[in-house]
């Protein structure tokens, strides 16, 4: 049994074409894949869902490597914009904006500013378990190997 999903999609106006795929194109090569099974075996090599985030309830991703990129690309921009406007939907628009994008591409956010918040929450969580287990690391070898005294860790779920 075959869902369909709208994902928005835009298509950039810089310098860079083809760096996104039209859903019409898309659409016509999964038809074209459905057809002829060596080229089915090709695009899913190379869209192959990666996130659990990007998991529906069913476990199903509906997120490409690509998109992925794309999404990050716009998380960082809007984070850019967040000093200057806040944790607001204008700064996710000002975002696709500095990017050169459809402003329907503002709703690859679709859970609005939350999701901005969160993404930075994942990221500083992200950089600060790589920095305390550095730490640990030379804390280990200024020990000489000895067993230092453990350091309290949170992790937070």
């Amino acid at each position: 049994m075959y869902r369909l999903r709208c994902i928005p999609h835009c298509v950039l106006k810089s310098a860079k074409p083809n760096r996104l795929v039209d859903p019409a194109r898309r659409l016509a090569a999964t038809a074209s894949s459905d057809r002829n099974p060596a080229s089915a075996q090709d695009s899913k090599s190379d869209s192959k869902p990666i996130s659990p985030e990007a998991q529906d309830v069913d476990g199903e991703s509906h997120f490409t490597k690509d998109e992925e990129a794309e999404l990050a690309m716009l998380y960082d921009a809007v984070l850019k914009q967040v000093p200057i406007r806040g944790w607001t939907d204008q700064a996710i628009s000002a975002a696709v904006s500095d990017l050169g994008w459809s402003p329907a591409a503002s709703q690859m956010i679709s859970r609005g500013p939350i999701e901005v918040v969160e993404e930075f929450v994942k990221r500083c969580n992200v950089k600060l378990a790589k920095r305390l287990s550095h730490e640990d690391e030379k804390d280990a070898a200024a020990a000489g190997g000895a067993d230092p005294v453990g350091r309290a860790t949170f992790c937070c779920t």
